[in-house]
């Protein structure tokens, strides 16, 4: 087999080796399993201007990144460890984002607010089909979460209607104290759920069997894909938007430097992104265990037509 490989689901060309039965499956969350209803920094004016703040949204945009930057390097983690909630954290870095503008506490506790809620973020209409059909297939998968994100992602999962979906297996690393693209993330998962559902390795296998069982979904090529792969299990990069390139060529990719990362995730447009991705059908397969699509459905459809 020569890769990577271009394909369309379902029938055209044949995975090689075929995918073996899925007994665990996590995804990422910000951007895979949802995303921003407009560009965060836009949700971030708006209200400003309710108070009669008037901040380029640009400005915005350029001060949230240095400032997320700055506060991770002196507050990691979200300040789990210097006597402040994420939430505090969160708080601080609006207050900063807006400087040298002061802004009210109301202002900020109501973009905290709304950043939980359906307003400022939706889930992607392919996730729930996926994760029923695939359920249906397999009803002893695994499906959970792996994402560097803080204690927020519970809530967010819960006003998004997707928690149950994935309860009991959500790792975040603000939590696990690991973070992508460190394999060691994926091991930690790997160890948690065998040791939660220990009937989950089959008779006479070995945890390297196991991994290659196991899926990791994401949207981010290295932190992702590459880290999923790393710690020997099955990688599927989902690019909506196709900001990697391998979707239309498979010999070069676009690489996204970690400004082009940030200023992408505050960019998103989640009516946009499903409006261009929805009806896309193909994928790529760059070797034996990883895997390029534009959307949920496609994975879903590798899953069913080779289960």
């Amino acid at each position: 087999m020569t890769y990577p490989k271009k394909m369309t689901l379902p029938s055209q060309g044949k995975i090689e080796p075929p995918v073996l039965p899925p007994k665990l499956i996590t995804f990422d969350a910000y951007n895979t399993l949802y995303c921003s209803t407009t560009p965060i920094m836009e949700q971030y004016s708006a209200i400003a201007l309710k108070y009669g703040i008037k901040v380029p949204v640009e400005r915005l945009n350029e001060r949230f990144r240095k400032t997320f930057q700055t506060l991770n390097d002196k507050y990691p983690n979200y300040g789990k460890h210097f006597g402040f909630s994420a939430n505090d954290w969160w708080a601080r870095l609006i207050r900063q984002v807006f400087l040298p503008t002061e802004v009210p506490e109301s202002l900020v506790d109501d973009i905290l607010e709304r950043v939980l809620t359906k307003e400022g973020f939706i889930a992607y209409p392919d996730i729930i089909d996926f994760v029923k059909e695939v359920k249906g297939r397999f009803p002893d998968v695994i499906i959970g979460v792996v994402s560097n994100t803080d204690p927020d992602c519970y809530e967010l999962l819960r006003q998004l209607g997707l928690f149950d979906y994935f309860k009991g297996a959500v790792y975040l690393s603000y939590d696990i104290e690991l973070f992508k693209p460190d394999p060691k993330l994926f091991d930690y998962v790997v160890s948690d759920v065998v040791k939660r559902h220990p009937g989950i390795i089959g008779e006479g296998d070995s945890i390297k069997t196991f991994r290659r069982h196991c899926w990791h979904v994401g949207d981010e090529f290295k932190k992702d894909l590459l880290a999923a792969q790393k710690a020997g299990w099955n990688a599927v990069l989902v690019d909506r938007l196709n900001r990697n390139g391998l979707l239309n060529d498979l010999e070069q990719r676009s690489e996204m430097t970690e400004h082009d990362l940030y200023m992408d995730k505050l960019d998103q447009h989640a009516e946009k992104i499903w409006d261009h991705c929805r009806d896309q059908k193909h994928f790529v397969q760059l070797n034996e265990t990883s895997f390029v699509v534009p959307n949920i459905t496609v994975l879903k459809q590798l899953f069913l037509a080779e289960g």
